[in-house]
């Protein structure tokens, strides 16, 4: 039998290679439960953000875990949808104003100005608007994003879209926008697209369209922040011209 005191020590070299292996399985378990911690976060803030939108925007603000989790940049993101999803126009400009002076990971970057088009084109604020689309459209064109991948392209495709639809009145878009709703398999995405075509037919002036294109939406955009307008719009066609 060996005994454990006659083995000879480890030397200084022996030494490091063992500090070393051992940081670095440190390191990497950590890594593994911050990734953990994020993925299952994440599934319970979508989660309640469906079934309880003052309650996760509650959670966002006072739980001290989640900032340990997420980046500051994305907390402020994930209330700016909450908020988004509860119409406070005073609290959206707040977060807004915030997330325009900070500095953005190109993820977050793209989302921000993504959310921020959104706003400003439901509330009909065109110049902010448009300002949101240049930002967006020129933040992929200088990261050379739209030209690796077409889903950068269908992003910038969707912002001209919107300003088509929500800023210009646009209802020359609304037979292109039609055969793109019938081509569209996400239903999300399709309902999205019939919401907007609610929108142009109104400003067309056609009634009946508006409510066949409002119970269409309806149907593929339950859960959504998209529900409260469209049940709004049903009762009366002139939100329309609001949201």
């Amino acid at each position: 039998m060996v005994s454990l005191l006659s083995m000879a020590p480890l030397s200084g070299d022996r030494w490091v290679i063992v500090l070393t292996v051992v940081m670095m399985v440190v390191v990497f378990l950590s890594l593994w439960l911050l990734s953990a911690a994020r993925s299952y976060a994440e599934r319970e803030l979508k989660s309640l953000y469906q079934r309880d939108t003052a309650l996760y925007l509650e959670r966002l603000e006072n739980n001290r875990l989640l900032r340990v989790v997420f980046r500051r940049p994305v907390l402020l993101l994930y209330q700016l949808e909450g908020q988004m999803k509860l119409g406070d126009d005073q609290a959206i400009r707040a977060l807004i104003d915030r997330l325009d002076k900070m500095r953005l990971q190109p993820r977050d970057r793209l989302t921000f100005y993504q959310n921020r088009l959104s706003y400003f084109a439901s509330v009909g604020d065109g110049e902010q608007a448009r300002l949101s689309r240049d930002r967006l459209v020129d933040f992929l064109h200088k990261t050379k994003a739209d030209r690796k991948e077409d889903r950068y392209k269908k992003i910038i495709e969707d912002a001209n879209q919107i300003i088509g639809v929500y800023v210009d009145r646009d209802t020359s878009l609304i037979i292109p926008m039609k055969n793109q709703a019938a081509a569209t398999a996400d239903p999300l995405q399709r309902g999205i697209l019939q919401y907007r075509l609610a929108k142009l037919y109104h400003f067309a002036g056609d009634g009946d369209m508006v409510q066949v294109y409002l119970k269409r939406a309806e149907k593929n955009l339950q859960n959504t922040y998209y529900s409260a307008m469209i049940k709004e719009a049903m009762n009366d066609h002139t939100s329309l011209e609001r949201q």
